[in-house]
């Protein structure tokens, strides 16, 4: 059972993680002889511990330097510094044993090199280096061609944010925009994919999908359709954003801020819109289609993937009920699109779809995609493609 994407996601991934830690150096003197009273000359080795990881998209990577000094005249002081340019920062560079850490995206990989200098108390001085080596590659959905990963993204990727009235603390929510290759040579109006999760804050060690927005857009190129993707940010939020009685302010955000500022700003279509999600996001996804209809109407699709519906049930039931009386069993121009993955949220998401399929609405299409047999974080990829041949009238596959 996943209890939250956060859970599966370590699991997932733990196979695609390396860490090759090695350290190099030893002694080294430096200035004049130990006094007499000492027990030789200064020395210093210097080594890092085994590095532990959240297995997750950034990975964060935290390890433990350690320099030991030897002989010359105590006490000893401490002074790290970083040998050309590094990834990683540590806690302190004036104690013994700093903490290191560093933030990676997928298909991050770097050796880092600090050296530490010791100075005895007669101002005697040694040296040691210490290397530590991090790489991390991203997860391919089952199914996805071999190198997915690491096909170049022909259009681009801008960054950009819109502060919120409407959410109680949030202040402003980062965004990550997908704009297709031919963007800046057309003027037509493209249809927009509104993303949740779709920014990765390297500041958040528990993040999980920063390589969301970009594998959506090689989905999109590999298709041949051109369309904005609005990624959405603010992932330390998600439990509150996404989940009621917060998704009620954060739909508020998406369609009565986000969406003018997009369709101001950028060249996006008022028809047609799509909402997608993942996890949690997928439940948001659900609850906001029950908001959106059967008066609003903001979007015509809505893409679930793996939807967090266990959370929450008897709130999500009372929607359906409310949203089934209000419809007057009728909702045209609705397109709702629910996957999953059998080491996910495949039974919530069979519920949830039972659920709805009970209430015998008209005029919507409703589809399910049979589960994919992997686990919750990789069934993302191919869960968004699929979605998107229903939503879309696309051919199946890339």
């Amino acid at each position: 059972m996943v209890r939250h994407g956060i859970v599966a996601a370590v699991v997932a991934v733990a196979a695609g993680v390396s860490l090759l830690l090695g350290a190099c150096g030893g002694g080294g003197g430096g200035g004049s002889p130990p006094s007499s009273n000492s027990g030789g000359p200064l020395t210093v080795t210097a080594n890092a511990s085994v590095a532990s990881t959240t297995t997750l998209g950034p990975a964060y990577v935290v390890d433990t330097l350690t320099a030991q000094a030897a002989n010359g005249t105590p006490p000893y002081t401490y002074s790290w510094s970083a040998q050309g340019s590094t990834h990683s920062t540590l806690s302190s560079t004036t104690i013994a044993a700093p903490s290191l850490a560093a933030t990676l995206n997928w298909g991050d990989a770097f050796t880092d090199s600090w050296q530490v200098t010791v100075t005895d108390a007669a101002s005697h001085t040694a040296t040691a280096t210490v290397s530590v080596s991090v790489s991390i590659t991203a997860p391919v959905a089952d199914g996805m061609p071999a190198g997915f990963a690491a096909t170049p993204i022909r259009g681009s990727i801008v960054s950009d944010s819109v502060a919120t009235a409407v959410v109680p603390g949030a202040g402003s929510y980062s965004l990550a925009i997908y704009l297709p290759a031919d963007y800046a040579a057309t003027s037509d109006s493209l249809p927009v994919i509104y993303a949740t999760d779709g920014v990765a804050d390297l500041s958040d060690p528990t993040q999980y999908n920063g390589w969301q927005t970009p594998d959506m857009a090689r989905i999109l190129e590999a298709k041949g359709l051109r369309a904005i993707i609005v990624g959405i940010g603010g992932y330390e939020r998600r439990g509150t954003d996404y989940l009621l009685p917060g998704a009620t302010d954060f739909y508020g955000f998406v369609t009565a801020e986000l969406i003018p500022y997009v369709e101001k700003h950028y060249r996006a279509s008022a028809s047609g819109r799509t909402l997608s999600g993942h996890s949690y996001g997928g439940l948001f996804v659900g609850l906001a289609m029950m908001m959106d209809r059967p008066g609003n109407r903001y979007f015509t699709n809505f893409l679930s993937q793996d939807g967090s519906y266990y959370d929450q049930p008897s709130l999500t039931a009372s929607m359906e009920q409310s949203l089934s009386a209000a419809s007057g069993g009728n909702l045209p121009d609705t397109v709702l699109v629910l996957s999953s993955s059998t080491a996910g949220n495949d039974a919530y998401v069979d519920t949830f779809f039972q659920q709805l399929q009970a209430m015998n609405v008209k005029g919507w299409q409703l589809t399910r995609i049979p589960n994919y047999d992997t686990g919750h974080l990789q069934m993302f990829d191919k869960g968004f493609a699929a979605s998107l041949d229903v939503a879309f009238d696309l051919p199946s596959g890339l």
